[in-house]
Order: C-alpha cells, then sequence, then structure tokens
C-alpha cells in the first residue's frame, strides 16, 4: 500500500520497533531455557585430595554455577533475541508493563539460587552478597578524647 491509497494510514499506525521477545511468557520460557543450560553445565574448581594415598592429587570438582541477569542476556545475545533486557527490566517509557511479573520471578530464581548456593558454600559468599545487594554494614563510632597534655604554649 502506497501514500495516497484509502487505508495507507492503518499501516502507519505502529510506531518503534517490534519488542525482541514478543510475549512475558517467551521470555519466561527463555529465563527457564537458560536456567537449564546453566543447571547441565556446572563449573569445576581445582581441589587438592587431602587424605589417603592420593593426598596431594589435584582434582576437578564440580561446582554450582550461579544464575545471574547478565549470564541471561549473554544466553539470548548468543541465540541472536537481543542483548540486553534493561528496557525490560525498568519498563521503559511503560512499554514492559505486561512483563513485570515474569521479571519479578525470574528476579526471585536468580536471587534465591544464589543465596542458598552461598549459603550452603556452593558459591563464594563475599562475590554472592555484593551481587544480591547484601553486603554487611558496619558502622564506624568515632569519639573524640581530649588530650592528657596540651600541645599550645598557653599549658
Amino acid at each position: 500500500m502506497k501514500q495516497g491509497d484509502p487505508g495507507y494510514w492503518k499501516g502507519r499506525k505502529k510506531i518503534g520497533r517490534p519488542k525482541a521477545i514478543q510475549t512475558p511468557q517467551k521470555l519466561w520460557d527463555l529465563a527457564c531455557e537458560y536456567f537449564q543450560s546453566v543447571d547441565e553445565n556446572p563449573g569445576f574448581k581445582k581441589d587438592f585430595i587431602k587424605g589417603g594415598e592420593m593426598a596431594g592429587t589435584i582434582v576437578d570438582i564440580e561446582t554450582m554455577r550461579p544464575y545471574t541477569w547478565e549470564g541471561l542476556e549473554d544466553f539470548l545475545f548468543e541465540k541472536g533475541i537481543i542483548t540486553n533486557l534493561n528496557d525490560y527490566r525498568q519498563n521503559t517509557d511503560g512499554r514492559y508493563q505486561d512483563y513485570a511479573g515474569i521479571i519479578r520471578a525470574i528476579g526471585k530464581v536468580i536471587f534465591n539460587r544464589n543465596f542458598s548456593g552461598a549459603a550452603m558454600n556452593f558459591l563464594n559468599s563475599n562475590l554472592i552478597a555484593r551481587q544480591l545487594g547484601l553486603a554487611e554494614k558496619t558502622q564506624l563510632k568515632v569519639t573524640e578524647e581530649q588530650p592528657l597534655f596540651g600541645d599550645g604554649e598557653d599549658d
């Protein structure tokens, strides 16, 4: 249809580009694929056997990998879908309100996996605490004391 044809304006009503992930359900399905791929591809760390005949032998130990938003984005990028989920997570211009529940659900799965993994010493608790915004806050109380002996000339 070209300009001047009756009804031409109907084809112009969509402004902007379409969403890379068309529905909240599709985003959930993709997140579940990511979670499964992380579960099926654990990490490995080097450690040594501490006792017995094989003491001192270095071995690979399978470890839990954390779920992350960055990992999900990387997974989606590798599939050629999208490079970043900021618009979905931040509901840019109110265009992603339908995704809010799924974004919350994904965030809770990520939080639970990482918190549980750190609590059970499968994941580095310091790194996970920072990632989850759980860094321990300490307060420092400074009290000024009067010097025992003066520094000045009038003392």
